[in-house]
């Protein structure tokens, strides 16, 4: 071995003819020893982090199965992200077992091997074998982390971690854990009292059918029955809104509280404005066929702007008001369409990577969109030019509703454990609540 090989060898304090399971093994034992999370003092915490990084790199170099590679060779290192990144297995009684799902994505370079390492010797939690995602893709890996608490005391708060190794490089997931005493479970069938029931389900039913609909005749106004959730606010004071006169509904733009809402004279829905172009977008039409039409304030004029293509939904203006953005079809054939007021052209971005679009949000500057497609029973976050080009997956675990920062360098997506933040180019993971979005 090279002088340069024989110094990984001695970092990891294993002899030249180690087996790769020896190697393994000494690596998972040096990162729980130097892992910076042990030591309290700055000085001490710093000199393990030097450490766990020469560490991370001798067993990245010796780890090969086949061909060694030479230290620092030209290639982009993986970098593995893990979702959700803290597994909280709850208040479970003793005797109980428990799994939950782990998915690790990869946002770096190739990875050729995937490995592990707990943070005791002998943990109360198992780490199942990674199953691919998607057959042809070697990430995302699926992931099961199982519990059995038989072994663990009662009224207890259990607290570790596990990494997942891609090449040497970790990431880390939390695992939490309250066990309690087993209680005997109450024996008897539970009366129901069915006409309670019943009167609750009607009274239910009649409260959120009114939220659904609020009919309003052409002369009656107040200002707290009014659907004014602001769409665009036209001038600093203005915004529009729709109320529901008789069968149609109509569109009104209004000055605030205190001012007289004015009537536009046309009916439509989802009306959106746009305070450069000083135009307002809206819907018109079968709700099956509908189409955009677009009204111009400076004018006074409505023109037709889409034909035919489906059902259209959840218009949006481009921050500068170049473009309107808006869902062209229904469930998983729904797609995301680009009208270019410049042009005066319509148009669908790529079908088969934008199909079964459920939300997009444009970038600040109004050159990208936002957008999450179903992959299996699961949503990911995407983000791709306005023309179409520089697709990229953002999230690899199931997310939805991405939005954008007001510098367009971050982004938050929605998911089951909470709000997510993570840097527009899909990197950077961090959990902002642990509250289902």
């Amino acid at each position: 071995a090279s002088a340069a090989m024989k110094e990984y060898y001695d970092i990891l304090d294993v002899p030249i003819t180690a087996t790769p399971e020896e190697i393994k093994a000494q690596y998972r034992q040096l990162v729980r020893v130097y892992h910076p999370d042990r030591f309290r003092n700055q000085d001490d915490k710093a000199y393990a982090e030097v450490k766990l990084k020469e560490i991370n790199i001798a067993f990245q170099v010796l780890s090969g199965t086949s061909v060694r590679r030479e230290p620092f060779e030209a290639r982009v290192a993986p970098q593995p992200v893990a979702y959700p990144p803290q597994l909280d297995f709850g208040t479970l009684e003793i005797g109980q077992r428990a799994k939950l799902k782990l998915q690790i994505g990869n946002l770096g370079g190739p990875a050729e091997n995937v490995g592990y390492v707990y943070s005791c010797a002998k943990p109360w939690f198992q780490l199942s074998k990674g199953k691919r995602v998607y057959e042809q893709q070697p990430f995302p890996l699926d992931f099961e982390v199982s519990v059995d608490t038989r072994h663990l005391q009662a009224e207890q708060y259990y607290s570790e971690w596990l990494e997942i190794i891609l090449d040497g490089i970790p990431v880390r997931v939390a695992l939490q854990l309250h066990t309690v005493v087993r209680h005997r479970s109450l024996r008897g069938p539970v009366r129901l009292r069915w006409p309670v029931v019943i009167a609750l389900m009607l009274v239910a039913i009649i409260l959120l059918s009114s939220f659904f609909h609020i009919s309003l005749p052409a002369n009656l106004l107040p200002g707290a029955l009014l659907s004014a959730r602001p769409n665009y606010e036209l001038r600093p004071a203005e915004m529009l809104f729709s109320v529901n006169e008789g069968d149609e509904t109509v569109l009104y733009v209004g000055a605030g509280v205190e001012d007289t809402p004015r009537r536009l004279g046309f009916f439509g829905q989802e009306a959106v404005g746009t305070q450069a172009g000083q135009s307002i977008a809206y819907l018109a039409g079968d709700a099956t066929q509908n189409q955009i039409l677009l009204f111009d304030l400076a004018a006074g004029k409505t023109s037709q702007i889409t034909r035919g293509g489906g059902a259209k939904a959840m218009l949006s203006w481009s921050p500068d008001g170049l473009r309107l953005g808006y869902l062209v079809g229904e469930g998983r054939d729904r797609k995301i369409g680009i009208y270019d007021m410049r042009a005066g052209q319509e148009y669908l971005l790529p079908g088969e990577v934008s199909a079964g679009v459920e939300h997009f949000a444009w970038s600040p500057d109004g050159q990208a969109l936002l957008f999450d497609l179903w992959q299996g029973d699961e949503q990911r976050v995407y983000r791709m030019g306005v023309h179409g080009n520089e697709l990229r997956q953002l999230t690899h675990f199931d997310s939805w509703a991405g939005a954008w920062s007001a510098d367009g360098t971050q982004i938050l997506v929605g998911t089951d454990h909470g709000l997510y933040r993570l840097s527009s180019s899909g990197q950077q993971l961090y959990q902002l609540t642990d509250v289902p979005a």
